[in-house]
């Protein structure tokens, strides 16, 4: 027989009473013998059938209560396995550090319970909603992560989600990759440029102090190379006895005079080429 609730019990022996009364006025003098011997076994067949019910509910009973036991002993370890892997954790990773994920990892884990429950039916929220916080959830591990949070990433090891997070997070901290027209060569080129405008042409271009002064020393150098020539000439000519009514060394004047107005003309061809 199928487990008898009580309520089930109770109108099935209310219906047998009822029947039982029936019978009983229906019956004559001669067949009460006979109705008092059905009625015995009726009512026999119903405490059966209360005993069994009594023992549906005695046995319903010591389920229930090993079930609560069952799930409070289930609760307690749960409780100890998850003290235990945060003592470990702790001690792994350090406190501040366990803390600062495990916020994050809730708020990330309350979303997901959420998104199950409005699947399954239990709950009438807008799941873009829930689905939003968990993508800022993400997004907030995975910064945690770059910057060095090793608890965050020892459980991204067994998430997927959350380990595609940390790389996502680890390829926009990345820095920019370098245009091939602006290294750092080339822009010290450009700020050494706009400190001096023109500085191939200061290269081709000395100082004009200085330029005058190089000039300066060629002629006067070459003045001398004349006039020592000039000085051994007249020298030779007064050893050799020549008797003439020049002076040598006047002699030589005019060409001192055309060679200083070379030099001079060979100058300013030089700073006209310059200059072009």
């Amino acid at each position: 027989m199928r487990e008898t609730t009580r309520a089930e019990f109770e109108a099935y022996e209310k219906k047998v009473e009822t029947a039982l009364f029936r019978l009983e006025r229906s019956v004559g003098p001669d067949e009460r013998d006979d109705f008092d011997e059905v009625a015995s076994v009726a009512r026999e067949h119903v405490n059966g059938r209360r005993e069994l019910m009594e023992l549906y509910e005695m046995k319903g009973q010591a389920q229930a209560e090993q079930g609560t036991a069952t799930e409070r002993d289930k609760g307690q370890e749960r409780r100890d396995d998850a003290n235990e892997q945060w003592d470990a954790a702790v001690a792994k990773h350090g406190e501040a550090v366990v803390e600062a994920a495990n916020d994050i990892l809730l708020d990330i884990e309350t979303g997901r319970e959420g998104l199950d429950r409005i699947e399954a039916g239990e709950l009438s929220n807008d799941p873009r909603v829930l689905r939003a916080d968990i993508e800022r959830g993400l997004a907030r591990a995975g910064e945690l992560a770059v910057q060095g949070n090793t608890y965050m990433r020892e459980v991204a090891e067994k998430d997927p989600e959350l380990k595609r997070a940390i790389e996502a997070a680890e390829h926009t901290d990345e820095p920019p990759t370098e245009d091939k027209g602006n290294t750092p060569a080339n822009v010290d080129a450009v700020s050494e440029q706009q400190r001096d405008p023109r500085p191939e042409e200061a290269e081709r271009r000395p100082d004009e102090p200085a330029e005058q002064a190089h000039e300066l020393a060629s002629t006067v150098d070459a003045t001398n190379r004349l006039q020592d020539k000039v000085t051994r000439d007249k020298e030779a000519a007064q050893r050799g006895g020549e008797t003439t009514r020049t002076d040598p060394a006047q002699q030589h004047i005019p060409r001192l005079e055309e060679l200083e107005r070379e030099e001079l003309e060979r100058r300013e061809r030089d700073r006209d080429d310059r200059d072009r």
